[in-house]
């Protein structure tokens, strides 16, 4: 279920969003 254009960008959006997210998290854990 791909669909070009819109859902695409969002997808990028949303897959940077996560990976910053758990970068965080990550760094948060490694100074607990």
């Amino acid at each position: 279920m791909r669909y070009k254009g819109v859902t695409d960008s969002r997808s990028k959006k949303t897959g940077e969003f996560v990976i910053s997210c758990a970068a965080v998290l990550y760094v948060c854990a490694g100074i607990l």
